[in-house]
């Protein structure tokens, strides 16, 4: 009997007995001791654990009106009362952080989860099919790349009512494309292993090669790309907010906070810019530190 390779483990070989039990334990065990050796993993992971603390459970132990305006306080410096001081608006900009940070976080995870969906199956289906199936539909992903993605952005949210749903649905359309050709570059390399054409010999549908075989074996390159996607989310949500396309009042998130605070900067009102900067590039850097890292942790095929 030839020797499985790791990527050919599945729980079919296992029940076939081709595959002892101990064996795949202690496939699945190692990628588990490498990812916690990978400190740039745990340290990505423990930025986005404390962003997401910070955004929905900072707001019940530091309460702040995010909704009537303060006449009294607009553009305090930063005090003890206001330790990162207002806005325009008399907005505390520490409670504003924490608010603007949940539409940030739910539209970049929700956005990028719908895209890695429709771009994983969009891609291991044309990689599949080949022929002409494939020509077509990978012909419509090179056409939507080749249009700006910010123009595409502006185009869509200008014609739809800004909302969370919405703008989930927007940043999805151009951010499944690159998912798309990823798998599909996945898909032509696993539908020629062995494990496949034995399913197709022994009558397996394609249904059952697409999601019991092919996208398992490429779950390393989805759950990569998926947190650079969230990354690339949180930046078109930012960009569309600062332009003024983002979500409408009395919502608030970070690029909507950049936009209202650039007019202050000039006059020296510093704190109403970099404080939400800072928090769009450390959330965007941590997301990409858990991909870039778990590139290696999760596929077995780099040997890392």
């Amino acid at each position: 009997m030839a020797q499985l390779r790791p990527e050919e483990m599945s729980v079919e070989a296992m029940e076939a007995g081709l595959l002892p039990m101990t064996l795949l334990g202690a496939g699945r065990r190692s990628w588990r001791i490498r990812l916690k050796r990978n400190r740039g993993a745990v340290v990505g992971a423990s930025i986005v654990l404390f962003m997401v603390l910070f955004c929905f459970v900072g707001p019940h132990i530091y309460p702040s009106d995010q909704v009537a305006t303060n006449i009294d306080q607009i553009n305090s410096a930063p005090s003890a009362a206001n330790p990162l001081g207002t806005d325009g608006n008399g907005f505390n900009i520490l409670g504003r952080l924490m608010v603007g940070g949940q539409s940030a976080l739910e539209v970049g995870l929700a956005a990028a989860l719908l895209s890695t969906v429709i771009g994983v199956v969009w891609g291991t289906v044309a990689g599949l099919a080949g022929g002409v199936v494939d020509a077509v539909m990978m012909r419509i992903v090179d056409g939507l790349l080749a249009i700006p993605a910010l123009f595409l952005l502006l185009f869509l949210a200008s014609i739809w009512k800004p909302d969370t749903a919405t703008l989930i649905v927007v940043i999805s359309v151009v951010a499944w494309l690159i998912p798309a050709r990823l798998l599909r570059g996945e898909t032509l390399t696993l539908r020629v292993r062995e494990y496949v054409e034995a399913v197709k010999c022994m009558g397996g549908t394609n249904r059952r090669i697409v999601f019991v075989h092919i996208i398992p074996n490429a779950i390393g390159t989805i759950i990569v790309n998926a947190n650079f996607q969230v990354a690339d989310s949180i930046l078109l949500l930012a960009g569309l907010s600062f332009l003024g396309l983002g979500l409408p009042l009395p919502a608030v998130n970070w690029g909507s906070m950049l936009s209202d605070g650039l007019n202050y900067l000039y006059a020296g009102y510093w704190w109403q810019v970099y404080p939400a900067g800072l928090c769009i590039v450390i959330t965007v850097l941590a997301f990409n530190m858990i991909g870039e890292n778990l590139r290696g942790s999760l596929d077995s095929r780099t040997g890392t």
